[in-house]
């Protein structure tokens, strides 16, 4: 039978991964879509899922860094920690051994 331990890491993994597809499908749906946002059909629904998954991870991000003329690096810097901390509770979950 699975320890706890166990289920937390798949779920922390699973989190990271859905952060990452919703993040790029947000990027992909803005750039090559911009006008679906706010439409009321697949793609609409698909953007307005992926920013509200995504949006409170990005908006304290954007907050901290400085503007950089229009380029928002904010979704890279979020793909970077979210990974970094779902590692690290990964290792302290595996070490503390549930």
């Amino acid at each position: 039978r699975p320890m706890v331990s166990d289920v937390l890491i798949s779920a922390l993994r699973l989190f990271s991964v859905a952060f990452f597809w919703a993040l790029i499908i947000r990027i992909v749906i803005d750039w090559v879509l911009p006008r679906s946002r706010g439409r009321r059909d697949f793609l609409g629904t698909l953007y307005r899922i992926a920013h509200g998954a995504t949006e409170p991870i990005l908006q304290p991000i954007r907050r901290l860094i400085p503007d950089l003329g229009g380029l928002d690096i904010s979704p890279i810097i979020a793909i970077f920690l979210v990974d970094w901390i779902v590692k690290i509770l990964i290792s302290l979950l595996a070490r503390a051994g549930w």
